[in-house]
């Protein structure tokens, strides 16, 4: 994808209205900012560390457009890449594919450029963040101190939401919201978020079951993230899950640089269209709603012709959200220990 640069950045904006930059120092801060993945070997094996570090590569092009690269040696860089093997690429080609030709190095020295993210069975170093999980647990703290946990692969969102913590700290630091950022450990449960990381329940049980049909309501920057996190999950055969796609609107440049899975490409495009291609090039089925949502809107119950009562929903509009009420998805749905 490359560098990005938009007439009027959503993440610039924060600068702009906080310290009055104009938008060119706002960006040219951003572009200050160099992020280096660094990438033990044991990635190659990993499908929740290459999760991780594909995440994380995303969402650092879109804060520091520009400035980040990748640290992988040759023998990684020619691995297998373990998601989406419809598209055919090694590792370091989907690497390429996020941040561009030039941004992959090599991980001969021991200096790398800016703020490191520490991926796999690396030693640890000065000046980089380990990013980490276990389970449903992610973990996120300076590398000097934080060793890495036993990474099962019981939940394949516990590597986005490592990554997600990793670049929160830094964008945290960079822009001095938190004096603490980067120099603290964090980590959440996605179990149970409520529990200490620490605790044996937050560690949460084998994803058995994927779902095989929902909705997806919205697809800006939360429906992106939806998408994202949905299109990753470890499927054996993609083409068994449906998605439905419920959107009106076009890809805007801005979106671009907030949404994880559209590209310069997609500008003008449909959303639903845009966000259909990616998913299908990655082997899902999609199915397209392309008008506004109201409260005329009914999920269909015929059994010939029943559609999925499960909805993700990220709306921007109190009105829309206010619609869901009608629509007749499922309300509710509870954890009793053996179903929802």
């Amino acid at each position: 994808m490359g560098a990005l640069d938009f007439e009027l950045s959503r993440i610039s904006k924060f600068l702009i209205d906080r310290d009055q930059d104009s938008a060119e120092t706002a960006l040219a801060r951003r572009q200050s900012f160099a992020v280096t993945l660094l990438c033990g070997d044991n990635v190659a094996g990993s499908y929740g560390l290459q999760l991780a570090v594909l995440t994380a590569a995303s969402i650092a092009i879109r804060c520091f457009p520009g400035v980040v690269k990748a640290a992988v040696s040759q023998k990684l860089a020619n691995a297998t890449l373990l998601l989406w093997p419809s598209l055919q690429l090694t590792f370091g080609g989907a690497l390429i594919d996020l941040l561009g030709p030039e941004a992959l190095v090599g991980t001969g020295g021991d200096v790398h450029p800016g703020h490191g993210l520490l991926f796999g069975d690396l030693p640890a170093r000065k000046n980089a963040l380990r990013v980490t999980f276990d389970g449903w647990v992610a973990k996120v703290g300076p590398a000097v101190g934080t060793p890495p946990l036993p990474e099962r692969e019981y939940c394949s969102l516990a590597g986005i939401l490592a990554a997600a913590l990793a670049l929160s700290e830094l964008f945290l630091a960079f822009a001095g919201i938190s004096i603490e950022a980067t120099r603290r450990t964090v980590g959440l449960s996605l179990w149970r978020p409520d529990l200490d990381i620490a605790d044996p329940n937050a560690l949460g049980p084998m994803v058995e079951y994927l779902p095989s049909e929902l909705w997806v309501l919205g697809l800006g920057h939360l429906g992106n993230a939806y998408l994202w996190a949905l299109g990753t999950l470890p499927y054996q055969d993609s083409r068994a899950a449906e998605f439905f796609l419920y959107d009106f609107d076009r890809v805007i440049r801005e979106n671009v640089e907030t949404g994880i899975i559209f590209t310069t490409e997609d500008v003008r495009c449909l959303k639903t269209r845009a966000s259909s291609s990616w998913l299908e090039k990655r082997g899902f089925q999609t199915r397209l709603i392309e008008r506004r949502f109201d409260a005329t809107f009914r999920v269909d119950n015929n059994e010939a012709t029943k559609e999925p009562v499960l909805a993700l929903c990220g709306f921007d509009s109190n009105t829309a959200r206010r619609d869901l009420g009608s629509a007749q998805f499922r309300k509710r749905a509870w954890w009793d220990g053996g179903q929802f």
